[in-house]
């Protein structure tokens, strides 16, 4: 199986990474990450406060090409959320934005950022097996991390390069966070490939993301339903980008009028759309969907990612072999993640899932083998003794073009929308469809859907107020 870290030579004349200012070749990133001296005698921890850039990229590379493990942190997370991190994890190292003043000693630096010491400790050992540690949760700062192994992320990188069947000519530009799975996984898969990043923070809605789009020819770019909503608005169908060959969608569900939307895009320039499912608990991807090849299926997660495979369990767990059944999604694959750390230890500690995932998502397939998400187990509740999907009521709201959330409890439902719809526009969309006439329903009018930097929806922080008044 090809390590992309450790086999950049094989491209070692290509080029690797443009930029705002510099390109860098292969060779490039061998020999600064080269460079980071990070210690190669005993396993250890480094944090990496990650943006979109080389000075986050090559230090990634110089873990993954050494002896450390490297936990990949949004740049821009709160210090008193990072100094918990760093009480709990106690790191070697962390790469940082060099300090103005040098209250640290500097190890080395590289462009803006540096290496710096901290006073980790040495009562318990690092696994062999692991690799990478990433959160799920953004800048929350939450101490729960999912661990993953060499083996977790190389076999990720390849099964993304071989169904995307990407190749040197590749020039994918960067959309969301390195920090972020989905993020991570745009990089490891294209490094893979001998392909030419084109690393930006630029937000989507900036003229110089979209100047340096042009400038550069990017054929890709990948979003979440967030970015996918802002590129509507943004007009992005009648842009003029003729080197645009693929968009790729994940990190939640899409609402079906936007899937119409870029289905239609699609077909009519060409541009090949990929609907895509994953965890980061499965290192990146579990399933794709190329909507151009099955236009009917255009809802569907589409099939397991190559050597994955996927099947339905009920309620006792037994697997559901006909078609159109409802249960849990089961994932097995090389990419599923070692484990959960919550602390120092638990980094000690081996592979506990035997390579199988509970998503935790309904869904079912149909009679060719494509799956479909139905919701979450958890987004459920009681409302008049009825049991409710919240997913099932999101979704209907979005697909009548109302930019809204829900959420709830047993006999309560919680709708946060912005002020363009109105509370009777809404109320008659969910009688009309659900004869909610004596539901109790809360609405919460909102400037914006709140969401993190991974772009995915903020729940716990939309609907905190409201429950913690109800509680």
């Amino acid at each position: 199986m090809m390590s992309f870290y450790n086999d950049l030579y094989l491209f070692k004349k290509n080029l690797a990474i443009i930029d705002a200012t510099d390109n860098y070749t292969y060779q490039d990133l061998i020999d600064i990450s080269s460079n980071i001296p990070i210690s190669n005698k005993e396993k250890t921890l480094t944090f990496i406060l990650c943006d979109n850039n080389i000075e986050s990229l090559v230090c990634y590379l110089s873990c993954l090409r050494g002896n450390s493990v490297p936990f990949l942190i949004n740049v821009d997370i709160k210090q008193d959320l990072l100094s918990n991190l760093l009480n709990i994890y106690q790191p070697r190292y962390i790469w940082k934005p060099s300090l103005k003043k040098d209250e640290f000693i500097k190890l080395y630096s590289f462009k803006n950022y540096s290496l710096y010491p901290y006073q980790y400790s040495i009562d318990s050992k690092i696994h062999d097996d692991l690799k990478l540690l990433l959160t799920t949760s953004g800048s929350t700062g939450s101490s729960k991390l999912v661990r993953l192994s060499k083996l977790n992320i190389e076999s990720n990188a390849n099964a993304i390069k071989q169904y995307l069947c990407l190749t040197e000519k590749e020039r994918p530009i960067t959309t969301l966070p390195m920090s972020y799975t989905y993020g991570l996984s745009v990089i490891n898969s294209h490094l893979a490939a001998g392909a030419t990043i084109l690393l930006t923070n630029k937000s989507l809605v900036t003229k110089d993301f979209w100047d340096f789009f042009r400038k550069n020819e990017a054929t890709s770019l990948a979003g979440v339903p967030f970015s996918y909503e802002l590129l509507n608005k943004l007009k992005f169908f009648s842009m003029n980008l003729p080197s645009l060959k693929t968009i790729t969608q994940a990190g939640g569900k899409l609402p079906k009028y936007l899937i119409d939307a870029y289905t239609f895009f699609s077909l009519q320039k060409n541009v090949n759309f990929y609907i895509m499912y994953g965890q980061t608990e499965a290192t990146a991807r579990i399933s794709y969907n190329l909507v151009n090849n099955f236009p009917s299926k255009k809802y569907s997660i589409g099939i397991p990612i190559p050597a994955g495979l996927l099947n339905i369990v009920d309620t006792n767990g037994e697997i559901i072999s006909e078609p159109d059944n409802e249960g849990e999604l089961i994932y097995r694959g090389s990419n599923v993640m070692m484990g959960y750390a919550e602390n120092k230890k638990d980094l000690s500690k081996g592979s506990e899932l035997n390579d199988i995932l509970h998503t935790g998502d309904l869904a079912k397939f149909d009679k060719d083998g494509f799956f479909y998400i139905t919701g979450r187990i958890k987004r459920f509740i009681k409302l008049r003794g009825i049991r409710t999907n919240l997913d099932e009521i999101e979704d209907f709201l979005q697909s009548k073009e109302i930019d809204c959330v829900v959420d709830g409890e047993d006999d309560k439902l919680y709708i946060a929308h912005t002020p363009m719809f109105s509370v009777d526009h809404i109320n008659n969309e969910l009688k009309n469809k659900y004869n909610f006439n004596n539901v109790s329903i809360t609405f919460i009018s909102l400037k914006e859907i709140l969401h993190g930097d991974n772009g995915k929806i903020l729940y716990n922080e939309i609907f905190k107020e409201i429950k913690n008044d109800n509680s």
